[in-house]
């Protein structure tokens, strides 16, 4: 997840208008925390 966050982060900074769409399974996003993956996802871009 870390790893995710930061391309996120290196993609915005580039400036790039596309809008970027992160896939995955739930159980991840389960395991990290609800409410810690939509903080990161915000705090990201």
């Amino acid at each position: 997840m870390k790893d995710a966050f930061q391309i996120v982060k290196d993609y915005k900074k580039i400036k790039n208008p596309k809008p970027v769409i992160l896939m995955g399974y739930y159980n991840m996003i389960y395991q990290y925390g609800e409410n810690k993956f939509l903080k990161k996802c915000k705090q990201s871009g």
